[in-house]
């Protein structure tokens, strides 16, 4: 027999040997590729999955027994220990998301059905809008503010309760002296402190000052030209004229307000205001006498703020500075109507990142 014969001999062997084989595997008990399932189960879950590493290092992985890839596992895991649920040691649940049909939709809350109400991100409910003058004089919401002028939900104003401030306008004065002289519209400024202690109040100390221009009655007017007649003075000269140029009183304030804001915690908050302190008035009249005046005052009025940034904010407000009268000078009304800026600083923003909850940061 030649090498060619035994080479076909060899090659038919081998044609009857895979087709044999093939038949036996179809049975199950011959080759076949292996199928990564059929490999051994893993020993454990994932550490990370459980609650304590110690117990995911024991605690068998058990897969899904409706999952038909898993037929052959469930079956071996049963024939151990029966197996209906999945631990809750090795696999977290989470709480589903509440429906219709769960009882704790309908649960009346402070404004209504707890799930019926959006939830601010910090804070308590959010209360229902209010419109109108019910936005300003209607009662207290239950949350940080009334839900208009843009409502601060993921900030705050008492992230930085505290600012410094300065603020510039006019003031429009009144009578000093009855019948006698008084002021006009002037320059009016100065600095502030403020403290925001609760979403809806707060406080200011302020100090301001301003240059008032100064008007002389007729009276008066007449009463020096005949104090200057019986000095023997005459319009023609110089010093009969002295009080005909411009001249002003000087008014300084300092007072400690109260402040409320009835929008509570939003980007745009109007407030009220009305507060105690001093005063101090300054002036001369046509006959050179200086007046010293040293009282009490109050202000009160009102304005708004809007939150430019977390540390800058812009306000506008009108005011009726009360000076009360001392000796002969007269109570003032003077009404101030002034622009100014805010530095926010201080206070404490606690931090929510899931690897430090609860810590704070300036």
């Amino acid at each position: 027999m030649g090498w060619r014969s035994v080479c076909a001999l060899g090659a038919w062997a081998m044609i009857l040997l895979v087709c044999s084989v093939g038949a036996t595997g179809a049975n199950g008990a011959g080759l076949r590729f292996l199928d990564p399932l059929d490999l051994e189960p893993p020993v454990s879950f994932e550490p990370l999955l459980a609650d304590d590493p110690v117990e995911a290092e024991s605690t068998p992985f058990r897969p899904p027994a409706e999952d038909a890839r898993y037929t052959r596992w469930s079956a071996l895991l049963e024939a151990e220990e029966p197996l209906t649920t999945t631990p809750s040691s090795v696999v977290r649940t989470l709480p589903a998301a509440p429906t219709v049909a769960d009882p704790m939709w309908q649960t009346p809350g402070p404004a209504g059905p707890i799930w019926a109400n959006p939830q601010p991100l910090l804070g308590g409910p959010m209360p229902p809008r209010r419109r109108g003058l019910a936005s300003f004089f209607g009662p207290r919401g239950d949350g940080r503010n009334q839900g208009v002028g843009q409502p601060l939900l993921c900030e705050s104003w008492r992230y930085r309760p505290f600012g410094i401030g300065w603020f510039m306008g006019m003031m429009h004065g009144s009578t000093l002296v009855n019948h006698w002289t008084g002021t006009d519209t002037g320059y009016f400024g100065g600095y502030r402190l403020t403290w925001d202690y609760d979403h809806y109040w707060g406080c200011e100390f302020r100090y301001g000052f301003g240059s008032l221009p100064q008007w002389d009655s007729a009276g008066a007017k007449a009463a020096q030209e005949a104090a200057d007649t019986a000095r023997g003075l005459t319009p023609a000269d110089p010093e009969w004229h002295r009080y005909d140029h411009r001249r002003d009183a000087s008014v300084a304030v300092w007072d400690v307000s109260l402040v409320y804001y009835p929008w509570g915690d939003a980007a745009w908050r109007p407030y009220a205001l009305m507060g105690f302190g001093g005063a101090r008035v300054s002036f001369d009249d046509r006959l050179a006498e200086h007046y010293v005046r040293r009282t009490f005052a109050m202000p009160m009025g009102f304005g708004v703020k809007y939150r430019w940034n977390e540390r800058l904010a812009l306000r506008i407000e009108v005011l009726d500075n009360i000076i009360f009268g001392h000796r002969n000078v007269e109570t003032q009304h003077n009404l101030s109507l002034v622009a100014g800026v805010e530095i926010r600083f201080g206070g404490t923003r606690k931090a929510y990142w899931p690897w430090n909850p609860g810590r704070h940061y300036w």
